[in-house]
């Protein structure tokens, strides 16, 4: 009886005692989850006035959303010949479940995953005793750089990106992504949002919206006396997936930085 995946919605049972009666837990909620999204744009890529925020290393798009059209191998390269990690990715497969995958890298081309049904790489760590240095990366994408060629983590000697995060199950137990926490940096004025597609739509609704962040501005929630924003609570649900985005009223060259906090919550 201790099945998630089967049992998933039996959460309790009751039970006769001396006393009375009392409810004994079936099958455990898991504690919650928390979940760092870092994003990040920077001033060497053409101007425009509306940017999604992803990763220095991969296309940086501006007006022309990314997209997500089938599920697909991921893969994971270095950026130097001969680094050899092994890192586990975090994924999400065609009925949203969070699954995992251990790989290492060969030092030469890029390693693909056992599995092709995945939606998107939530995140990536090193798990072998390698070490980054100097300007060492490695990263991983949807296989062939399709899916826009976006990468879904990358990890340097000092830093991690990871822009893109869909909210997913986890062992059959339903759950929901609540923002928390976004911190934002941005060098230019403009406004910081969130572009939020569902499972198999290619148009994106803005789900929260920074008005007016100044130079080196920093905004977390919640802050409604500073910074005004959509007060909703922002909620995703499985298969729901996001990115970051800037905007200034000119087209300007700009660094920014998000990192936003998300707390998965268990449906009960």
């Amino acid at each position: 009886m201790n099945n998630p995946t089967i049992c998933a919605n039996i959460r309790s049972k009751l039970q006769i005692q001396d006393e009375g009666i009392k409810i004994s837990t079936v099958n455990p909620v898991a504690s919650d989850v928390i979940h760092l999204q870092n994003a990040w744009t920077d001033n060497t890529v053409a101007a425009a006035t509306f940017k999604f925020v992803t990763e220095p290393y991969g296309t940086q798009y501006t007006s022309t959303a990314p997209n997500r059209n089938t599920n697909k191998r991921f893969e994971v390269n270095t950026n130097t010949v001969g680094l050899i990690i092994t890192v586990r990715l975090t994924l999400v497969n065609e009925s949203n479940e969070e699954v995992y995958e251990t790989l290492t890298s060969n030092g030469t081309t890029a390693v693909p995953t056992t599995n092709s049904n995945y939606k998107c790489c939530n995140d990536m760590v090193i798990t072998s005793a390698s070490l980054l240095t100097g300007s060492q990366r490695i990263f991983c994408r949807a296989q062939s750089g399709t899916q826009n060629n976006i990468y879904h983590a990358v990890i340097g000697a000092t830093f991690k990106y990871n822009p893109v995060f869909m909210c997913a199950n986890l062992n059959g137990v339903p759950r929901q992504a609540v923002l928390t926490i976004p911190s934002i940096y941005t060098a230019t004025d403009g406004n910081i949002g969130l572009q939020v597609w569902n499972a198999s739509s290619a148009t994106a609704t803005g789900k929260l919206n920074y008005q007016s962040i100044g130079p080196s501005g920093v905004g977390s929630l919640p802050s409604p006396s500073i910074y005004k924003f959509n007060t909703d609570r922002v909620t995703l649900v499985p298969g729901e997936w996001c990115l970051w985005f800037r905007e200034t009223a000119a087209s300007v060259n700009t660094t920014c930085a998000i990192t936003a906090r998300w707390q998965y919550l268990n449906n009960i």
